[in-house]
């Protein structure tokens, strides 16, 4: 596949009608079922900024929402989580919202919904799915 987004690949199905089945792997490639969680894996190494001690980096964002999972586990049932690396580009994260949207966390409500700010996040998974939510 050339394409490098939801928006773009539907676009080259209404435009190539001769392949029927891109619509079935489209839906089954970007079809979010519950929401997906994007966030590091961590601790980390970072080529562009070398870490000031052998023990690498971690991500404040990525920490908090860890933390929020680990007293909230059952939001697990509920979404999606999945932890990848530094490294760019990040191809889990392209496919869904395009090269220029790397930044993590992301949390990948719907086609057309996302957050990417930590306490936004939290809050929604609380809202929606129960169990502690941010201090205001």
């Amino acid at each position: 596949m050339g394409t490098s987004s939801v928006s773009e690949y539907l676009l080259e199905i209404r435009l190539n009608k001769s392949q029927p089945n891109k619509l079935k792997d489209w839906t089954q490639k970007f079809m979010v079922t519950k929401p997906v969680l994007f966030i590091l894996k961590m601790p980390f190494e970072d080529k562009d900024l070398p870490s000031t001690n052998k023990d690498g980096w971690f991500c404040t964002h990525c920490a908090m929402i860890e933390g929020a999972l680990s007293i909230n586990p059952h939001w697990l049932d509920h979404i999606e989580v999945r932890r990848i690396d530094h490294a760019k580009p990040r191809t889990e994260v392209i496919e869904y919202l395009g090269k220029e949207n790397q930044w993590l966390p992301v949390l990948i409500i719907n086609d057309t919904e996302n957050l990417t700010d930590p306490k936004e996040i939290t809050s929604y998974l609380a809202n929606h799915f129960g169990g502690a939510a941010p201090h205001p």
